[in-house]
């Protein structure tokens, strides 16, 4: 399937940020995701295009590729890993598991669906 499209739009709403920014800026939970997925999926870990909101503490990282397109998304309020994309939306919620048990489904999924 080709579904090589932007889902995080109106791009006027986020600022790009780089891995390190983010590692400064955030700190709710689920931090550590992004590097599970660099340990685990480098080749994903290597394309995401990091953003932040203007109004809202999340994180955000784009996957765009001619094959794929996905979103994560790390709420520090809602404290979940939400991943979506066109067709598709899961949230992992930390008050069901904890951090590392939240991160290693959503990298789960990932592998299994995207």
């Amino acid at each position: 399937m080709n579904d090589n499209i932007e889902i995080l739009t109106p791009k006027e709403l986020y600022v790009k940020e780089d891995f390190s920014q983010f590692n400064f800026r955030y700190s709710g939970s689920c931090k550590n995701f992004y590097r599970k997925l660099n340990s685990e999926l480098p080749e994903i870990f290597s394309k995401l295009i990091f953003y932040r909101n203007f109004t809202h503490d999340d994180s955000f990282a784009e996957f765009l590729t001619n094959e794929l397109s996905f979103v994560v998304q790390l709420d520090p309020d809602c404290q979940v890993i939400v991943l979506f994309n066109n067709e598709t939306t899961v949230e992992f919620s930390v008050y069901d598991n904890k951090d590392d048990e939240t991160e290693n489904l959503a990298l789960d999924f990932i592998k299994k669906t995207f």
